[in-house]
């Protein structure tokens, strides 16, 4: 993946497992997704940010999963380009707003529940994806355009946290990030059942349809 590293050249040869797509999502595209979130309405969130999930509510300490709503009928028109063999179960959507310094703090996503590829679509404004390795001090800032999609697995999901900064956008952006289930609820593992459950759950529509 292009972007600045601040660190060492080792930095840049550890940072592996990003991958940048951009005009992915087309103009009109963007525009039915984003006409579709809004008409859905959104939740307040933590850091300025406004939220929607779609997927299995997942409760990280007790390591439970429950219902909850199926994918939108607009994520189908996101979830066209994802990549081959991506079997989502679960979509966050979050809404940036630069007015109320809206932003993420550095974090790696759970890997109790979520596999290992998490696939993320930049709209409504470019931003700056920031990665670092923690203690080391090692950063990779990461430009995604509007409309670009970003794929993260291996190193670059397990080993470095990712943010978004205030100050790395400009106006409104919003993320929609779809992700897979872990290797404990696949076929063949001790809670194949759940996630044949989750699976199907999120393939059907909020109105009841099946996707």
């Amino acid at each position: 993946v292009d972007g600045e590293v601040w660190g060492d050249l080792e930095a840049a040869c550890d940072f592996v497992g990003c991958i940048v797509r951009e005009e992915v999502v087309t103009e009109e595209e963007e525009r039915v997704v984003v006409e579709g979130m809004d008409a859905l309405g959104w939740a307040d969130s933590q850091w300025g940010r406004r939220k929607q999930d779609y997927g299995p509510k997942v409760n990280f300490k007790k390591q439970s999963v429950g219902d909850g709503q199926g994918m939108p009928p607009w994520g189908q028109v996101l979830l066209q380009s994802a990549p081959q063999g991506f079997d989502a179960v679960e979509l966050g959507v979050i809404e940036y707003d630069e007015g109320r310094e809206s932003h993420m703090p550095a974090h790696i996503d759970d890997s109790w529940v979520w596999g290992e590829r998490l696939v993320t679509y930049n709209l409504v404004s470019p931003c700056v994806f920031t990665f670092d390795n923690g203690p080391a001090g090692r950063i990779v800032r990461v430009p995604l355009t509007r409309g670009a999609v970003l794929e993260m697995a291996g190193v670059a999901r397990m080993r470095w946290r990712h943010s978004i900064e205030s100050d790395g956008y400009k106006g409104r952006r919003i993320s929609a990030t779809f992700r897979e289930l872990g290797r404990e609820f696949m076929v063949g593992e001790e809670r194949e059942q759940e996630g044949r459950r989750m699976r199907e759950r999120f393939r059907m529509n909020i109105d009841g349809a099946a996707a």
